[in-house]
């Protein structure tokens, strides 16, 4: 797992990301890469950031690829 998703609220187009609800946050996720935040919540960026991880806004997350259809697969 290399980005996460923290969100007290469900979240849309997570595309295989891992979504966890802030309010039970105690320490890093160890191997996380990236993680967007849904709302304002600094002792979780904090804690990301001081192990090197990089913390965006939920709105920066990006959006999920679309399957291709038979016709773009040239079926």
């Amino acid at each position: 797992m290399t980005e996460l998703i923290y969100s007290g609220t469900k979240v849309r187009g997570r595309d295989g990301r891992k979504v966890l609800n802030p309010k039970f946050f105690t320490v890093p996720v160890e191997g996380v890469k990236t993680v967007y935040l849904n709302g304002d919540h600094p002792k979780i960026k904090a804690a990301y950031e001081e192990k090197g991880v990089k913390v965006l806004p939920l709105h920066e997350m990006p959006k999920p690829k679309k399957a291709a259809t038979a016709a773009e697969k040239g079926a």
